[in-house]
């Protein structure tokens, strides 16, 4: 039992350690490369983020809720079935953090480079996706503890 507990461990410290470093990515390498790069470069990164059309940005907020609420099943189910599960205590704060982590990656996508703040419907889009984000970490989160 001992081992199962080991296991469970060290898949909640991976996961946190995947979203810190997925947030500090998310939050500081598109600031950077807008500083570091040439100014033609930076003009046609500009150029290809406002290019995109709300669909796009709809699909790749879907996708990356999906994929990141996907890891945290992973995480908090039960493999084999007598092992044992993350306390409420535990498993809440671990939604909050998936849920704030995709979140300010959302707000990050939106205002990619200096200039650009999305456009109204992005926004929207951005708060549906993290209002489904919410849902589905808690939803998630309520499985696993019944």
């Amino acid at each position: 039992m001992e081992e199962e507990t080991e296991r469970l461990l060290v898949s909640v410290r991976n996961y946190m350690v995947f979203l810190y470093v997925g947030s500090v990515t998310a939050s500081i390498a598109p600031r950077l490369a807008m500083k570091v790069v040439s100014t033609t470069v930076a003009s046609s990164i500009r150029f290809l983020s406002d290019g995109y059309d709300l669909s796009v940005t709809c699909s790749f907020f879907a996708m990356a809720t999906l994929l990141l609420q996907g890891k945290l099943a992973r995480v908090l189910e039960r493999r084999p079935a007598p092992a044992p599960r993350l306390t409420p205590l535990a498993a809440w704060p671990l939604a909050v953090c998936t849920w704030v982590s995709m979140t300010a990656f959302f707000l990050n996508y939106l205002t990619f480079g200096d200039d650009d703040l999305g456009g109204y419907g992005e926004w929207a889009v951005a708060g549906v996706a993290s209002a489904v984000n919410l849902l589905m970490a808690a939803r998630s989160v309520m499985r696993h503890l019944a």
